[in-house]
């Protein structure tokens, strides 16, 4: 008797801990506007990222880097909800647009697919402490990860 209300406590307390982990892509969305501001990365390569919160649906970023008084434009992004999907695009110039559907999120992070594309095929964002996030890009096997942690400045 008390073996078998032990296992369904543990049964419970698993159930809730697991539905408390998983998002929809709209807490998803709200969590992501979090990445509003200017970042740096902290690693070998240094790039800055800037984020700004365009509207209820919409956070728009670019990425770039400084080279003497040169800003050097690498890509644009996009968070945002569109018919009820939550979206990330990446967009390098007025022709090519990459756009990735929200597939899941846990925690603090989450994740974007499209294995339409050959590289990348995966995003994932998320915000391991307070003013430091984490973007991945990688293939759908999680192979030639390209990630870069970025500090609020």
């Amino acid at each position: 008797m008390l073996k078998r209300r032990f296992v369904s406590v543990l049964l419970l307390a698993t159930a809730i801990l697991f539905s408390s982990c998983s998002k929809t892509p709209q807490e998803s969305f709200v969590l992501l506007k979090n990445i509003e501001g200017n970042w740096k990365s902290t690693e070998n390569v240094i790039v800055y990222d800037s984020w700004k919160i365009t509207n209820d649906s919409l956070v728009s970023g670019k990425r770039f880097s400084v080279n003497g008084s040169d800003t050097i434009l690498i890509e644009n992004y996009s968070l945002k909800m569109e018919n009820g999907r939550f979206l990330f695009e990446i967009q390098k110039d007025k022709k090519n647009k990459m756009v990735f559907p929200f597939v899941k999120a846990n925690g603090k992070r989450a994740v974007f697919e499209q294995t339409e594309y050959d590289y990348p095929q995966r995003i994932i964002i998320g915000f391991p402490k307070d003013s430091v996030y984490r973007f991945r890009q990688e293939n759908i096997r999680g192979n030639k990860p390209v990630s870069f942690i970025m500090k609020r400045i």
